[in-house]
Formats: structure tokens, sequence, C-alpha cells
């Protein structure tokens, strides 16, 4: 994945890894609920496992990761795993919890992918491929420096932003669950911790770092500039108004699934 991801247009990436995890998991969800709510017991502990293998695998995979859609696909395999822990329960709780973090998770992809899309290097027009290239200081371009590193605070769950809330969520569920498994939750929640380094490093680089590579930020189309706000402004207000719409998600499972 990581290899596909490196290798593939930005477009094409973009494209997978968003619609396939968004179709997966709505039939993930409806064959769980349709066929294995009878044998959940089963499930639980493949789904569970899987999901903190994924977590391992993902989190350590991304911590010598400088190209920033390889560390974007190892960060997509840890948040594939916290789906399949909190899938594994089984209860409509985690149908929830599973439905708004991805839900935030898929607005969280294309704000990243929008940022990584309109950078380029002044020499040759050329894509920017690695981290470290990304080192804007506020003097520079002080819009482009913030919206990029909200984007990661974001994903690494720091508040008050929607990344923390369905991080929280996820965890809260976890914790109360009836099939707690104290050894493997506590492995998460520190994992949870260590993946923080990699996204903080990234907003390092854009404020802290003495080096300045030579590059700029493409006009936005009208398009692409309306679709970044927007999703910008949807992130914000699902850190805001997070009981609302978590009640909303509600709803709308209970209409779809029940």
């Amino acid at each position: 994945m990581p290899d596909v991801y490196e290798g593939a247009p930005t477009i094409v990436v973009l494209l997978f890894a968003s619609l396939p995890k968004l179709a997966v998991f709505i039939f993930l969800v409806k064959f769980y609920i349709s066929f294995l709510h009878e044998i959940a017991g089963l499930w639980y502990t493949i789904f569970f496992f899987a999901g903190l293998i994924s977590i391992l695998w993902g989190t350590f995979g991304a911590l010598n990761q400088l190209n920033i859609k390889r560390l974007y696909a190892y960060s997509a395999i840890v948040n594939v795993g916290y789906l399949l822990t909190a899938l594994a329960y089984g209860s409509f709780e985690s149908i929830v919890v599973v439905i708004n973090f991805l839900v935030v998770y898929l607005l969280s992809t294309l704000l990243l992918f929008l940022v990584i899309l309109a950078f380029r290097e002044v020499s040759g027009f050329r894509k920017i491929k690695f981290i470290g290239e990304y080192r804007l200081y506020l003097t520079y371009s002080s819009l482009a420096a913030i919206l990029f590193s909200l984007v990661f605070f974001s994903m690494a769950g720091v508040p008050p932003l929607a990344g923390f809330f369905i991080k929280f969520f996820l965890f809260k569920m976890v914790f109360l669950s009836d099939f707690l498994l104290n050894p493997a939750v506590f492995i998460i929640l520190v994992t949870s911790v260590v993946s923080t380094l990699y996204y903080i490093r990234a907003v390092r680089f854009v404020f802290f770092d003495s080096k300045i590579v030579p590059v700029f930020l493409v006009p936005l189309n009208l398009g692409m500039g309306f679709l970044f706000v927007f999703n910008l402004i949807v992130i914000i207000i699902f850190a805001i108004f997070q009981p609302l719409m978590l009640a909303y998600i509600t709803n709308i499972i209970e209409a779809v699934y029940f």
C-alpha cells in the first residue's frame, strides 16, 4: 500500500484513500448487522486483533517516513485499525462511532490531499513529495502554514479539533465495553500517543526548521477552493457541535440499517 500510494498520481491516491474505505465499511456494517450478529463473539476476536495488528504495523512503519504519501499510507493503516477495533464490538454505539470516525477521517483526507496538490516547487513546477520540503515560515505564507498545521493536528487528535473528538468517543466506547481487553486497549492507547510524533514532526518542518525550500502556493480554482474551505469548516463544526453531529449520525444509521 505505501508503494502504491507513493508511485500513483496524487488524484488517483485520493480516490484510493477515500471511496473504497467508505464503501467497504458501509458494507461491513450492514454485513455485520445482517449475518454476523448471532456469532459476534467469534468475529469480535478476529476484527479486534486484525485492528490491533494494523495499528501497531502502521504506527511504527510511519515513524521513519519522510515521503508525505507514504506517511499517509501508514496513517491510513492505523485509522483502519481503529475502525476495525470499534466495529468488533458489534453494538449500535460502536456502529455510530465507526461512521462518525469515518466521516471526519475522509474529510481530513480530502483536506490533506488538497494541500498536497496546492504546492509546487519554483523550479520546474515539480510536486512536493517530502515533508521536509514544506518549510514555510509564517512570514512566507501564513495562511498556507496554518491550514497545513490544522490538518495534521486534527489527524493527530489534538484538541479541540474534530480528530480529537472522534478518537475520544472511540476510546470511550472501547473502555466502557463489556468485552474489554485491558492489555490490548492499553497498547492501542499508547500507539495513539506515539502516532502523534510523525504528525507533529510535519508541523515542526513548517514552522521551526531553519532551511527554507523555495515553494509557492498554486492559486486554487473555484471548485478546489470551495472544497478546501467547505471541508475545513465541516471539521471545525464537527469539533464544536460533536454531540449534535452524533445525534444526526445516530438517526441516519437507524433509518438506513434498522
